[in-house]
């Protein structure tokens, strides 16, 4: 009898799980060039005696490694 009504909440818990996926990845889009930074910072210079990197450098070494290796594009 309460078909109308399972329905209805099955379609909002839907809507909460794409949300929290949409917000998630805007998270991971921050987050994941910081970790790149602190890597490379910590890891480069002293193996290869590169210099340090900023987050805007991170994120366009990340962009482009997301170009150049994502399997979705």
């Amino acid at each position: 009898m309460n078909t109308y009504a399972n329905q209805q909440e099955e379609q909002q818990q839907a809507e909460n799980i794409k949300n929290a996926a949409a917000v998630g990845a805007m998270i991971g889009v921050f987050v994941k060039p910081a970790i790149l930074m602190l890597l490379w910072n910590w890891l480069m210079p002293g193996l290869f005696g590169l210099a340090t990197i900023g987050y805007l450098k991170a994120f366009a070494l990340w962009m482009i490694s997301r170009i150049l290796f994502d399997k979705h594009g």
